[in-house]
């Protein structure tokens, strides 16, 4: 079955849909607590993104060195004529910050509602100086696990099939276009901030910056609905380098560079990449290992369109 659109998503949360599933998880790592989200049906909400560009290299965190079972931070450029996204990343955010508030006894207590808003980390992350007057470029962060699969763009036929190959988290780099089907897996929540994680379970990857060749159709290829898909076996990776269109997609205001260390220019609560050389060719090193597993403290199974009962 294809993943829902955003707009489909969307509707399916202002409509009542989505739920948090009630136990509170322990979320040793950021002292604070997950709350897993569920549709009516008991699944995690999926949706499809339309085609963004990669915002930065793949992070573990600032000044975190990724390792083989380090879990990798995408961020994705949202510019002013992504109305879709904006629109949707408003919605979750009502959404999150009404689920965290009906629970605020239990996660945050003592505190004043009124001051919540302020501990909330939005799905579009503004720069630091636009974060009391949010507005566009935003960096929207996915995740990428174990279970992420990834898909590489390696062509189009003469009836318009992209041709694909399995690809890595490597081949992810600024400036590429990628098409995600991902899961609003849960509300995290910590001392000085919560937010929602979004975990990606496919990445379509266009290289060189280019995109959105794909003929439509109903088949159901790896959630994406509307495309069709032709992963070919055998085919090796290719050395490409960042996207050619990699200072255009993000926008030189958008950050300080594609080196890692640019996406500190977003406020959006979470940790960046080090700047620092040894750091990145060990990331890089990594990141070709295949790093990186899900979270270790998601102890329902999150995966897409999978129902898990919270409660056990």
């Amino acid at each position: 079955m294809p993943t829902p659109t955003m707009e489909e998503a969307k509707l399916s949360c202002e409509k009542g849909e989505w739920r948090s599933a009630g136990k509170l998880y322990k979320n040793v790592a950021a002292s604070g607590h997950n709350l897993y989200i569920q549709t009516s049906a008991g699944a995690n909400p999926a949706f499809l993104t339309p085609l963004l560009p990669v915002a930065f290299e793949l992070s573990a965190g600032k000044d975190k060195v990724i390792e083989a079972d380090s879990i990798l931070n995408m961020e994705l450029s949202v510019r002013e004529h992504n109305t879709d996204c904006i629109a949707f990343g408003d919605v979750i955010d009502r959404f999150t910050l009404e689920t965290v508030s009906g629970r605020i006894k239990e996660l945050y207590s003592g505190m004043d509602p009124a001051f919540l808003r302020m501990l909330q980390r939005r799905v579009m992350a503004p720069k630091k100086e636009h974060k009391f007057a949010p507005q566009p470029p935003y960096a929207w962060r996915f995740k990428l696990g174990k279970t992420a699969t990834y898909l590489v763009v390696i062509g189009t036929d003469d009836n318009g099939t992209d041709q694909c190959r399995a690809g890595t988290a490597a081949d992810i780099k600024p400036g590429y276009m990628v098409r995600v089907n991902a899961v609003f897996t849960k509300i995290y929540t910590s001392p000085t901030s919560f937010g929602p994680n979004f975990d990606v379970d496919v990445v379509l990857i266009y290289p060189g910056g280019t995109g959105g060749r794909n003929k439509a159709s109903a088949a159901d290829n790896y959630g994406f609905g509307d495309c069709v898909i032709n992963v070919v076996k055998d085919v090796p990776p290719t050395e490409e380098g960042g996207g050619a269109d990699a200072d255009a997609a993000v926008g030189a205001d958008a950050g300080s560079g594609a080196g890692g260390g640019g996406g500190g220019a977003y406020d959006d609560g979470a940790d960046q990449p080090s700047d620092s050389t040894d750091a990145k060719q060990h990331n890089e090193d990594a990141i070709g290992r295949g790093a990186a597993p899900a979270d270790a403290d998601s102890e329902p199974d999150n995966k897409r369109g999978r129902s898990f009962d919270p409660y056990e």
